[in-house]
């Protein structure tokens, strides 16, 4: 028998059968189809009732415990079971037991029982009895809602020390060498839950000690090599005097084993044993997918009697990449539906083809994607939605990709086939009109700007990417597909092929393009394919460097406003003959870019003054100084202030005085630009050295310790809001001196400026008389201020007409007054002023007939109701806002209604099936306000929110982390980010991953702290979660110092009965109770429910103080005490609907036990039935014992 220990909680026992002998003839191994398929998986260990919630009255004690097809012990004896006590796993015995389990060996297990989970047995070997003690440590689900149920078990023989326990096929005990950071014996035995461990059961006992498993980090170094995928195994052989060696070679999951969908994210086990003539029997778990029994391989290397020190596990690393190589040298004649008529180029993305589309009949180019680069399912899934993203979006600028689909393993994309040349070739053929450059590269720009409003980047926008086709129509390749290059954690970085990162001044030079264009080919750099890899992972850099943005350069997010500094470098190297940042090395080209001199235009230029104005915005080192979007941008470029001015410069000329009207303008625009000096003095009175001394003083008033340095952190980013206020005023001024904007756009633009000035000023009116809720959230609500770049957005200013009535033109101005103040209100915890401003707000706006105002009135009024937990009338004010949104062209409006509505239907109201029905809904409105950055984020958190409420904890966590991926796009640290990693740490602590919970909740800790200061109250919030971490490892000592600074923080900003502080105190109270000190236990659990009272809490954590104190009575010997803290603790958990629960059912059967013990067998019977009604797997052990209790008493 082997018992194989994976991943921290588990023991599988599993029946094996050893490979055959070769076949006689051919060399070849003889292993037939299974390797591990009988108890473990199919046979009636997991299957029977022993894990199916009847452990002691179910299939073990009925003689189907390990009674597989294969199974190594063939029959039960059982003789004398009595049960008393409570179960297996709670202080459970088997009194006066004999139970013989005789295997084939003929091993006999004898004198068996168990005692507060420990299994007491003895082993006759030759006549020798040994005493063991079986411990076990932990139960769980493999996967959430499967029958297949593990074991964490640790093992002592005779008066030796606890240790894993490994069985060999020979019965003799042997110990299973694991390395230091798996097994920790500091721990108690106990492994964590998200560490893979690996053990051998040797077949020969004289190789028993001899072998051993070397283990590489689940997320660490393999990542670079398999994406994820792979587990690097090492087996040292030792016996018979000849030593085999394997070194480094990588198990490849996927190709070895034919397992598809591993989430990188979820520990996965690969087992491994080296029958006959090497000959490699694998076998593959993994907490999503669950045990996979799979067949003996014969690698290629192992097909004949290999010598002494080669390779017994796959083929070489050599051959692998070999094979790896070769992988496209044969062209293919179909590519899905298309026929291939010949190969066009190819890099280190893939291969493009020209193709043929039979049912149209049409041409098609078809790019095929390297397998390679597809092994991260993260990076194939992100690669495959920009794919079809770009399928999705229909524009004359931009390459149409018609279909995406597999091939062999990999992703091919058949596009539009453009008979042209790219712009690069387009350029040098001869000399063009700078009208005809400047209108053809911006119809490449407009492509950008559909792929920008679709959510897509392009990242390595260049004059190779870009085809003109024969009637000079400029289109635009290769939209987000570079960033599938890059890893899992590279999200909306840059990315490129290996073969444009070159350091040579020739290499400065764009290489020919790979894509549609007929004769256009690369250099074949396949061979060089381990080098693109070693690039992707020095940093996230990449791109192609002359036409590289800032962010790119130096590894910051790359947004669209990074195209457009590549589409400006494109536009200016075009007009002027050399690039703007010029360098012969990548180093000069960064630097270049670094000092942000953008050079004049040559002297003898026909390109007109505001054209280069429009192009040195566009590449301003600083994205927030640069153009709000490729669209602004090319109506700037676009702009002819002649056609503006009309008919008087035409009457001019006609008078042959046009030399007077030129000096006429020119004298115009000198004056108009003098006029443009906007500064500080604009923000007197709002924020000034006053306001800022009058803010300080406030918030010290309030004598809480992080007071002080709050105020510092909020004048920080009121300071810089101030300063980006006072530059878009300066350049509104500007821009309608230059006539790059009319006048009409002007205005609006000003207007929306004005009402930023209104809402800064409202802020800071209420930090100056700030509370202790203000304080405390002043950060967030000066992180909220309103964005000034939708002031520049043309789309969005007609949206926000005033009405054509001066005196309600007037009137909306000051309501709109009112509603910031509402705003300031609701994000600075001053809730029922917000929702008194903003319904008085929406009703005289819905008086006037201004839709604009009633609608953004009824979105603050829903968001102020869902922070008062008023679900449905929350839900009420969100749906109109969202109707009057979309009836308006509100679209920033409604999208924002739309996602925070999805939140309270499904957390507020109970409803997440029906908020996830309407994430389509909101998703779509967000592309329509333009995919805002900070809408996405939101979307993303509460679609997570509504999937963890549903159970789904793997779709949850996909939504919290591409949240996670927008918030570092946007590039500032900001607290909903803390947030996002604490509700991650939550959903993986539920999972008992606790691994991957104490990081999330440390990055939460170390962001908090960063973000709001190291005496925040929400800093409590993970502090907490890192105790929750280490009461569930067993470590209650170690998890006392995390709950008593998380109570620290709390009690240090609000007061003794604040309903924030029961949870640090329940935790307290678990993790002295767990330490065995009683007296502090009970006084934290008592204190607990004086919180939970004071406040009228109802809880899962009000549930737990109950039970605790239940625990602590019974073991004590109070019992009458215990049934009415047991009793409490299950009417709690029915009335939050969690009697489903391990915990509910828990407190349930002990209030039955107590009451059964008291002779109340009605009140006994009615409990039992509590817990029998249970259908979760997490109760299936609670359920057997209720029925065994009802047997037992005869009730």
């Amino acid at each position: 028998m082997r018992i194989t220990s994976v991943f921290g909680a588990v023991v599988v026992m599993t029946a094996t059968a050893a490979c055959d002998e070769p076949r006689a003839g051919d060399g070849a191994c003889g292993c037939d189809e299974v390797e591990v398929r009988s108890a473990q998986v199919n046979g009636a260990l997991l299957n029977g009732g022993l894990l199916n919630g009847a452990l002691l009255n179910g299939a073990l004690l009925n003689g189907a415990l390990l009674n597989g097809p294969n199974g190594p012990l063939d029959q039960i004896q059982l003789k004398q079971v009595n049960v008393q006590g409570d179960g297996v796993a709670d202080d459970a015995r088997l009194e006066g037991s004999m139970l013989v389990v005789t295997s084939h060996q003929g091993e006999e297990l004898a004198g068996l029982e168990l005692d507060d989970a420990k299994l007491h047995f003895e082993v006759k070997e030759g006549g020798t009895t040994r005493q063991k003690l079986l411990k076990i440590l932990d139960v769980a689900p493999l996967a959430p809602g499967s029958d297949v149920w593990l074991f964490d078990v640790s093992l002592k023989v005779d008066s030796g020390g606890w240790g894993p326990m490994c069985i060999d096929g020979a019965g003799e005990p042997t110990q299973a060498i694991l390395l230091a950071d798996v097994w920790n014996p500091g721990t108690g035995g106990r492994m964590p839950a998200t560490a893979s461990s690996v053990t051998f059961a040797c077949r020969d006992t004289a190789l028993a000690k001899c072998v051993e498993w070397g283990y590489r980090p689940w997320l660490a170094d393999l990542r670079e090599v398999h994406q994820a995928c792979t587990r690097l195994v090492r087996a040292d052989y030792c016996g018979d005097g000849v030593s085999h060696t394997q070194q480094g070679t990588p198990i490849h999951v996927l190709d070895q084993l034919g397992i598809q969908d591993v989430d990188p994210e979820v520990p996965f086990v690969v087992e491994a044993e080296w029958g006959p003539n090497g000959a490699v029997c694998l076998n593959a778990s993994n907490m999503r997918l669950g045990p996979q029994a799979l067949s003996c391989r014969c690698p290629p290397a192992a097909r004949r009697s290999p010598p002494a020190g080669s390779s017994r596990a796959g083929r070489s690393s050599t051959s692998r990449r070999a094979a790896r190589m070769s992988e496209t040298s044969a062209d293919p004649a179909l590519i899905g539906p298309f026929g291939v008529l010949r190969k066009l180029g190819e890099g280190a993305m893939g291969v493009v083809f020209e193709g043929y589309d039979a049912r149209l009949e049409r041409k098609v180019a078809l790019k095929l994607v390297r397998r390679q680069l597809l092994n991260n399912p993260a990076v194939r899934e992100r690669m495959t939605r920009e794919a079809q993203a770009m399928a999705r979006l229909s524009s004359p600028n931009v390459v149409q990709v018609y279909q995406v689909g597999e091939h062999d393993g990999g992703i091919y994309l058949a596009m539009e086939y453009v008979e042209g040349q790219t712009l690069a070739t387009w350029l040098r053929a001869e000399a063009r009109p700078w009208q005809l450059i400047l209108r053809t590269i911006c119809d490449a720009g407009r492509g950008l700007a559909a792929a920008h409003t679709a959510g897509l980047v392009h990242r390595d926008f260049k004059p190779d990417n870009v085809l003109v086709d024969d009637r000079g129509r400029a289109r635009v390749l290769d939209f987000g597909l570079v960033q599938a290059e890059s890893g899992p954690d590279d999200s909306g970085r840059a990315a490129m092929p290996e073969h444009e990162l070159v350091d040579t001044e020739e290499g400065m030079r764009s290489p020919q393009s790979t894509h549609a264009s007929p004769g256009a080919s690369a250099p074949d750099r396949s061979n060089n394919l381990h080098w693109s890899v070693r690039l992707t992972q020095m940093g996230n850099s990449l791109g192609t460097p002359a036409y590289m943005s800032p962010e790119q350069h130096f590894g910051r997010v790359a947004s669209p406003l990074a195209d457009q500094f590549s589409f400006s470098v494109t536009l200016y190297e075009a007009l002027y003959g050399a690039r703007p940042f010029a360098g012969d090395s990548w180093a000069a080209i960064r630097e270049a870019v670094r000092r942000g001199v953008v050079p004049p235009a040559p002297l003898e230029s026909q390109v007109p003054r505001r054209v280069f104005k429009a192009l040195a915005r566009g590449l301003e080192i600083d994205p927030a100084k640069r153009w709000p979007s490729m669209a602004a941008m090319i109506e700037a470029l676009e702009y002819d202030p002649w056609r503006v001015r009309g008919r008087a410069a035409a009457t001019a000329a006609l008078i042959g005085a046009a030399s007077l009207a030129s000096y006429a303008v020119a004298v115009s625009r000198v004056e108009d630009g003098q006029r443009c000096q906007v500064g500080g003095e604009q923000l007197a009175g709002v924020w000034d050295p006053a306001r800022e001394a009058a803010v300080a003083r406030a918030f010290a008033a309030t004598h809480l310790p992080f007071a002080t340095d709050t105020a510092g952190r909020v004048r920080g980013r009121i300071d810089a809001y101030a300063r980006a206020w006072v530059a878009e005023r300066q350049a509104a001024c500007e821009d309608r001196a230059s006539g790059a904007q009319t006048d009409h756009l002007a205005d609006l633009r000003v207007a929306c400026l004005d009402r930023r000035k209104a809402h800064l000023s409202a802020l800071v009116d209420v930090f100056a008389a700030a509370n202790n809720a203000v304080v405390e959230n002043a950060v967030q609500a000066a992180s909220a201020l309103p964005s000034l770049a939708t002031c520049a957005d043309a789309s969005g200013l007609l949206s926000f007409v005033l009405p054509d009535d001066p005196a309600a033109a007037e009137r909306v101005t000051a309501l709109r007054g009112d509603l910031a103040r509402a705003d300031v209100f609701d994000r600075t915890g001053r809730y029922e002023e917000g929702l008194t401003l903003a319904r008085r707000t929406r009703e005289e706006a819905t008086g006037l007939g201004y839709a604009p105002l009633d609608a953004e009135a009824a979105l603050v009024e829903g968001r102020v109701l869902m922070n008062l937990v008023r679900g449905e009338e929350a839900e009420a004010a969100l749906q109109r806002a969202t109707r009057l949104g979309i009836r308006h062209d509100l679209h920033a409006t409604a999208a924002e209604a739309a996602t925070v509505r999805m939140f309270v239907v499904g957390n507020h109201l109970g409803r997440p099936a029906e908020a996830l029905a309407t994430a389509p809904f909101a998703e779509s409105l967000i592309q329509r306000a333009g995919d805002d950055a900070v809408l996405r984020v939101l979307f993303h958190n509460n679609v997570g929110t509504s999937h963890q409420l549903r159970g789904d904890l793997a779709a949850a966590r996909g939504e919290y982390v591409q949240a996670l991926a927008r918030l570092r796009q946007r590039g500032e640290r900001e607290p909903f980010e803390a947030i996002v990693h604490n509700n991650l740490g939550l959903m993986y602590l539920e999972q008992g991953q606790l691994a991957a919970a104490w990081t999330h909740f440390i990055s939460s800790s170390e962001l908090f702290v960063a973000i709001l200061g190291e005496h925040h109250p929400l800093l409590a919030h993970p502090i907490h979660g890192l105790g929750d971490v280490e009461v569930r490892r067993g470590r209650h000592l170690d998890a006392i110092p995390h709950y008593l600074r998380s109570l620290a923080l709390m009690e240090a900003t609000y007061d003794a009965e604040h309903r924030y502080l029961l949870y640090p105190l329940v935790g307290l109270g678990h993790a002295y109770a767990g330490a065995g000190k009683v007296e502090q236990a009970e006084h934290y659990y008592s204190r607990a429910l004086r919180v939970a009272e004071a406040n009228g809490i109802r809880d899962n954590f009000l549930a737990e103080a109950h039970a605790g104190l239940g625990d602590l009575a019974a073991g004590a010997g109070s019992p009458a005490k215990a049934r009415r803290a047991y009793e409490q603790a299950a009417a709690v958990y029915a009335e939050v609907g969690a009697s489903d629960s391990e915990p509910g059912a828990r407190a349930a059967l002990r209030a039955g036990e107590l009451a059964a013990a008291q002779g109340e067998r009605a009140a006994a019977r009615r409990w039992c039935e509590q817990v029998l009604a249970t259908k979760s797997e997490a109760a299936a052990l609670l359920r057997a014992q209720a029925s065994l209790l009802l047997r037992r008493n005869g009730i």
